[in-house]
């Protein structure tokens, strides 16, 4: 019933990866491997950078071969994709472990690397950098993605978080001063309601 329902769904939304991604489930029911694999392809080639995707695959590979030969077909995959998603998709199996941050950490750089103007890498590695408690590194990651911000309040909030703990102050309220101007109505708000706190706090 699910395998006919996905199928219809994937005949409706021919440009979406997720009825080929739950196809891929219902083949894992069913323990059809091959078919589970055609299926995880598929979301690939609907949309490379689908990091759900990816994660996915290197489930597929860790489950049937170890986690070292599943690394090795993502990493070999990422080389020639043209999307960061790869590697995006592997930071996050380590990013909760701290004994494997490191290796989280790698896999955040290269995918900053690889697709430089993308938002998620950079909101990853800073992320990963915040859970170090390396505020500078944060700061060095985010400081030229400055105008990207005014597009993107994730961006915002890590780099304020790291200079507003680093109290820099003055960096924090010409950073505020830029996103006020934002035509993103999410950025606009965020530096009026970050300005407030940052009043309230050189009040005290």
């Amino acid at each position: 019933k699910a395998e006919g329902t996905l199928k219809g769904a994937q005949n409706l939304m021919k440009d979406n990866p997720y009825p080929s991604l739950h196809l891929a489930k219902v083949y894992q029911q069913k323990k059809e491997d091959e078919k589970e694999l055609e299926f995880v392809e598929k979301a690939i080639g609907i949309d490379p950078g689908c990091i759900d995707a990816w994660a996915y695959l290197y489930q597929f590979h860790k489950q049937r071969d170890g986690e070292d030969k599943a690394l090795e077909v993502l990493e070999d995959r990422a080389k020639s994709a043209k999307t960061a998603a790869p590697y995006v998709a592997l930071q996050g199996f380590f990013a909760q472990d701290e004994e494997k941050r490191d290796k989280a950490l790698l896999y955040a750089q290269k995918a900053v690397e690889k697709a430089p103007d993308d938002p998620i890498p950079l909101l990853c590695l800073s992320a990963l950098h915040g859970q170090k408690g390396d505020l500078e590194a944060v700061i060095r990651t985010l400081q030229p993605h400055e105008a990207k911000m005014s597009r993107d309040v994730r961006l915002a909030n890590n780099y304020f978080e790291a200079l507003f703990q680093s109290r820099q102050i003055e960096k924090v309220t010409k950073l505020l001063n830029a996103l006020a101007g934002s035509p993103n109505k999410e950025v606009k708000q965020f530096a009026v309601e970050r300005s407030r706190l940052v009043a309230q706090y050189l009040q005290q």
